[in-house]
């Protein structure tokens, strides 16, 4: 589980090295985010993606997040987490 504060951005990236094989490289990216969250800007390169995520103004909710990424070898590779929203803790 990875934590947020209500309103915040932040950049999750899904880093695919150590499942790649030699040659293999990072084609598409597709993320998909629970209704509450909010999906910025995307970078895609050879090895994952990143997502700039933005949490909704309120805390108490943990939101899904999934990313499934397809390579240039076939293969396809899909993780799913949660990011819970409150408030910081001092």
């Amino acid at each position: 589980m990875e934590y947020m504060s209500p309103s915040s951005d932040l950049d999750f990236l899904f880093d695919c090295t150590s499942w790649l094989v030699i040659g293999e490289d990072v084609n598409t990216a597709t993320w998909t985010l629970e209704t509450g969250l909010t999906a910025g800007t995307q970078t895609d390169t050879i090895t994952g993606s990143t997502l700039q995520i933005t949490a909704p103004a309120v805390a108490g909710k943990a939101y899904s997040v999934n990313v499934e990424v397809a390579t240039n070898g076939a293969n396809t590779f899909s993780r799913t987490w949660f990011i819970k929203v409150q408030e910081q803790i001092a």
